[in-house]
């Protein structure tokens, strides 16, 4: 469902008409006395879509129609492809397209990969890339933690394809996106809601604010999706920047007594929490812990529990 002024489904994930009663159903929507409401109206979005005051399903016929906000486009969900690239020396995903260790084996089954004796095999191995592969002779998933691994032929690496990853960046003055690491307006809702995002009033709020990041954040107080078109923003702290994951490479190392990154290896505080996320770490209420803890590892961390 997507809510809001002139948002309508993007091209090539609308619904026809013969789908929309079964598409709608599925998200909630309900045939009004039984009815479904099919029109040419100005000022509803194009193909299917739902009212939100009943959750009445609608099919505008008029291909010019444009949500004047007060509507809900039903569109076909962007499915999370994978792809597999070929075994060749060097061969390694993208920046921001590898798959978090917890979510590796799940995708690489779905492309025929194999567990061995139960568990998927991870470790340091230099001949092997960073992230999920898979073994070019039996299709063994393999998660490569080590950062400087680089493939020396024998391996597939999996990788998310097509639309950059997400990842929110703490609340605190001055935190914004990397430059060329931001989303366009037209991504900011679909990334922002599948990390938890809300949408205030059923819409995106769009604005030219100084206080707050440039591009595609939430506010801190309730999650509501908002777009800066002011790119001089400066986040006050009260906001969260919806950042594209970007290339910094992570290991994580084991939860045992006097474990710590080497003093070459350590990661700086402002790249602590894209490092972290990108091995499955979360933030707690929205924001990075920062702090002086003697019963824990200098830098950068996550809590095993």
């Amino acid at each position: 469902l997507l809510p809001g002024k002139n948002i309508n489904c993007e091209w090539g994930y609308d619904i026809n008409k013969e789908n929309c009663i079964a598409a709608a159903e599925s998200v909630g929507g309900g045939l009004r006395g039984g009815r479904y409401l099919v029109g040419s109206w100005p000022d509803s979005p194009a193909n299917c879509f739902i009212e939100p005051t009943d959750n009445a399903i609608h099919y505008n016929t008029n291909m010019g129609g444009r949500n004047n906000g007060y509507f809900r486009s039903v569109c076909a969900a962007p499915e999370d492809k994978v792809i597999i690239k070929d075994a060749y020396k060097g061969s390694e995903c993208s920046s921001g397209h590898s798959y978090s260790i917890a979510e590796c084996a799940g995708k690489a089954q779905e492309q025929g990969g194999v567990l061995a004796n139960g568990a998927m095999k991870v470790g340091g191995w230099s001949h092997i890339p960073y992230g999920c592969s898979l073994q070019e002779s039996d299709n063994v998933i393999h998660f490569g933690t080590n950062i400087y691994g680089t493939n020396a032929g024998q391996f597939k690496p999996v990788c998310v394809a097509g639309t950059d990853k997400g990842i929110v960046m703490p609340a605190r003055e001055k935190t914004t996106c990397e430059p060329g690491y931001d989303f366009p307006q037209t991504a900011c809702i679909e990334v922002a809601l599948s990390l938890g995002g809300k949408l205030r009033d059923n819409k995106i709020v769009v604005g030219n604010w100084p206080n707050a990041p440039n591009a595609c954040f939430w506010e801190k107080a309730d999650k509501a999706i908002h777009f800066n078109n002011n790119q001089f923003g400066i986040n006050d702290g009260q906001f969260n920047p919806i950042c594209k994951v970007g290339v910094i490479k992570a290991a994580l190392l084991p939860a045992y007594q006097g474990t710590e990154c080497d003093p070459a290896d350590a990661i700086a505080v402002e790249d602590c929490v894209a490092s972290a996320a990108a091995i499955g770490g979360t933030l707690r209420d929205g924001n990075i812990k920062i702090g002086e803890y003697p019963n824990a590892p200098s830098g950068c961390f996550v809590e095993a529990s």
